[in-house]
């Protein structure tokens, strides 16, 4: 989100004009009133809120399907072990129509992680080739017959029964496969962020490479509320008066010889 001045006419959504120095929310280089840039679900405004898009849908810029953060996460699954809603960068292992956090995949008896592991499943309980080996010695080897339908997203290759899988946003990976889009190192056991070319960063690779604020230089967020002023992007708190400091946000505010001045002390 974006709270800037002006630069078009009229509204995506409605398609009404803006008033003279009116402030807007900008999505995907589109402008909107802020009355028009709603919540899908609970119809909230969301210039001042954090907020998702649900990339399941074909975007339609006339009606952006986006929703509040509260809103977002009702409509996520849980994980099965845990029973805690997945985050947006959230790492998911799906089997057998079930979903797990990365670090929730474990074997029932021992605990251990079954991260990179041949695996069984038993009465709806997932464990490890070792104690799998205890219960049922006679168990040595997957069915051949057992595959996946998925497809890994980076190379294209089916899953075998029993491989963990990487998840993000409903495209599946190989763990080796999975990773980041600079120094392709792992992101099995890391943060990540995705940036606007669709790619994955690891956290260093974001700093280094990704869009930042130009007073405080630190990295954006996923769903960070942003300004932008004169082809510059700042973080929401960053951007402020000179004079008084606070933050800009909705007030409207002029720029004097490269000096930001709010409307309050534009009067004084």
């Amino acid at each position: 989100m974006l709270n800037v001045p002006i630069k078009s006419n009229v509204c995506k959504k409605c398609n009404d004009c803006f008033q003279h120095e009116e402030n807007v929310a900008l999505f995907k280089q589109h402008q909107y009133h802020f009355r028009c840039f709603l919540c899908v679900d609970c119809k909230k405004q969301l210039s001042h809120e954090s907020f998702y898009l649900d990339e399941k849908l074909q975007l339609d810029i006339s009606n952006p399907q986006v929703y509040c953060e509260t809103c977002y996460f009702k409509r996520c699954s849980s994980c099965s072990e845990c029973h805690q809603t997945f985050t947006p960068t959230s790492i998911i292992i799906e089997f057998q129509r079930q979903e797990y956090h990365n670090e929730c995949f474990i074997c029932k008896k021992c605990r251990l992680t079954l991260n990179n592991q041949i695996f069984y499943s038993k009465n709806n309980f997932l464990y490890c080739q070792q104690c799998m080996s205890d219960i049922e010695p006679c168990i040595l080897t997957l069915k051949s017959s057992q595959l996946l339908n998925d497809q890994c997203k980076k190379c294209g290759k089916n899953f075998l029964f029993g491989e963990k899988i990487s998840m993000y946003q409903y495209d599946c990976y190989h763990p080796d496969c999975f990773r980041c889009g600079n120094c392709k190192q792992l992101l099995v056991s890391q943060g990540f962020f995705r940036q606007e070319d669709g790619c994955l960063y690891c956290l260093n690779c974001h700093i280094d490479n990704g869009p930042h604020c130009m007073i405080c230089k630190e990295p954006f967020l996923t769903g960070e509320i942003l300004s932008q002023f004169d082809g510059k992007q700042f973080h929401n708190t960053c951007f402020v008066c000179d004079l008084c400091h606070q933050p800009i946000e909705l007030k409207n505010f002029c720029c004097e010889s490269g000096k930001i001045r709010c409307e309050i002390c534009l009067k004084k």
